[in-house]
């Protein structure tokens, strides 16, 4: 399973800036990569400020074929 904030464009720079991290920290943090104190604030203010929850349960629809130069697979 997949979850993360969504959050407005441009956003993130805003949340580095305000908590003294880099962008790639924010998205650490938005993405429940990074979970100390400091990733959980981010995501609160992300939240405060319009941010959407997501979860996500994407597995693609694909098959795998043996093909005589090994195996390939095949997305619907």
């Amino acid at each position: 399973m997949n979850k993360y904030i969504k959050i407005e464009r441009g956003r993130t720079p805003q949340l580095a800036e305000q908590f003294g991290v880099s962008n790639q920290y924010v998205w650490y943090a938005l993405h429940y990569v990074k979970n100390g104190p400091r990733a959980v604030e981010i995501r609160k203010a992300a939240l405060e400020t319009g941010g959407v929850y997501v979860e996500s349960n994407f597995v693609p629809t694909c098959r795998c074929e043996k093909t005589p130069t090994g195996f390939q697979q095949i997305f619907a």
